[in-house]
């Protein structure tokens, strides 16, 4: 069965599939044009221009042929000082094999206020019982939890901001958990996404561990679409 779902992909070709750029997408990072990242960027394929900059993070290739990024958990980040997000609600996704984090937290993907150190709205992983959450802050700090060990393997990390009262946090294509204390989004001071750190004011939260094929989406995707991406992605990364 596995093999009949992934033939299209596997006929069709790894770079042509990689560069079907989702719908409704805003940031797009799926590791194609490798020679950019020799000078220290990796092309977002969204269509808005949105390209990481890479800040130490080195190059790796799965055995499937897709290239994601090692971080060192210290200092490495891939970033862009730029306002992706107008408005709930919204998707953050990526694929992430965590093995530590730099004060106990991995943040995967975060969108922030680069001058302040109370907005931001990020998927982190804890690096004592390797659990996936949500955090959403307007000044106040709300975190949904989802209590499934991410550790030791790649895993398919989704959080659909679907409005200031409801977060859904998804593992491997499944909802975990959700959230529904209430966050304002700040349309205005978000001014940075993050990769592989929160990268506020003060930053911290650096991953120690791989990072592959992140997307930002301007709609909230639904239970059925995190399932499919993951069906379709997971072989790249051999889970």
């Amino acid at each position: 069965m596995l093999a009949t779902r992934l033939k299209p992909l596997m006929d069709n070709g790894l770079r042509n599939y990689l560069r079907r750029v989702p719908n409704d997408s805003v940031l797009y990072l799926p590791g194609l044009d490798y020679g950019n990242w020799y000078t220290g960027t990796i092309k977002d394929y969204s269509g808005k221009g949105n390209d990481g900059t890479i800040t130490g993070a080195i190059t790796r290739k799965t055995s499937s042929g897709l290239y994601h990024l090692d971080f060192d958990g210290s200092d490495n980040r891939v970033e862009n000082d730029v306002h992706i997000i107008d408005a709930y609600p919204f998707t953050l996704s990526g694929w992430i094999n965590i093995s530590s984090a730099q004060s106990g937290v991995g943040v995967m993907l975060a969108l922030v206020n680069l001058s302040s150190d109370f907005t931001y709205y990020a998927i982190q992983i804890s690096s004592v019982n390797f659990y996936g959450s949500l955090v959403a802050r307007n000044t106040t700090t709300f975190q949904t939890d989802g209590a499934v060990d991410l550790s030791d393997s790649y895993h398919f990390i989704s959080g659909v901001f679907a409005s200031a009262t409801s977060r859904k946090l998804y593992v491997d294509g499944v909802e975990v958990a959700e959230g529904t204390d209430s966050v304002t989004y700040d349309s205005i001071n978000v001014d940075r996404f993050s990769i592989g750190r929160l990268g506020r004011a003060s930053p911290f939260g650096y991953v120690l561990g791989q990072i592959g094929l992140v997307h930002a989406h301007s709609i909230g995707l639904t239970a059925t679409q995190h399932l499919d991406i993951y069906n379709q992605e997971r072989h790249l990364f051999g889970v």
